[in-house]
């Protein structure tokens, strides 16, 4: 796959948490009483921004790099069931569920107001069953950084003392 792909990829996966996390704000500064399962969200979505944004700096460094390994990145996003494909799902849905379908054109108070009204989108299970989903995208994809990490590094050796 082209460095490029990798890349945009990576940012569309970037950006997608980063609008979850806005709209998990928007709850959060709304309600006077944040559920745990609004708190855990939005430490596993950060925690996915960072290892994204890992990726991100990887994938520009093996765009400098010509290799004709198959980099564990590379293996991620070749086909519709890789890791980074699941987790653009996963957040796809997630994003669709905690949308505020009608607040589009509202405003200041008035949208602080009608998103008080709405209860928490994910109930304790539906929570449970999201951040299980997300957690495997996040050790899949710190799987492969790792792993594409331990393979740059051992590619440029530095002086041994051997």
């Amino acid at each position: 796959m082209e460095p490029l792909t990798m890349t945009t990829g990576i940012i569309t996966l970037i950006q997608a948490t980063t609008a979850i996390i806005s709209i998990c704000f928007d709850f959060r500064a709304a309600l006077n009483d944040i559920p745990w399962s609004l708190t855990r969200l939005l430490d596993e979505l950060k925690g996915l921004r960072n290892i994204l944004e890992s990726l991100d700096e990887m994938a520009t460094g093996l765009k400098k790099a010509s290799s004709t390994h198959q980099t564990a990145l590379e293996s991620c996003l070749d086909s519709d069931s890789g890791p980074l494909s699941i987790c653009l799902q996963e957040l796809n849905g997630l994003e669709t569920r905690l949308k505020l379908s009608g607040l589009a054109g509202l405003t200041g108070k008035r949208k602080v107001a009608a998103i008080k009204v709405l209860r928490w989108r994910l109930k304790d299970k539906d929570a449970k069953e999201c951040l299980d989903r997300i957690e495997r995208c996040k050790s899949a994809l710190s799987l492969a950084l790792a792993g594409d990490e331990a393979y740059v590094a051992g590619s440029h050796p530095t002086n041994s003392h051997f």
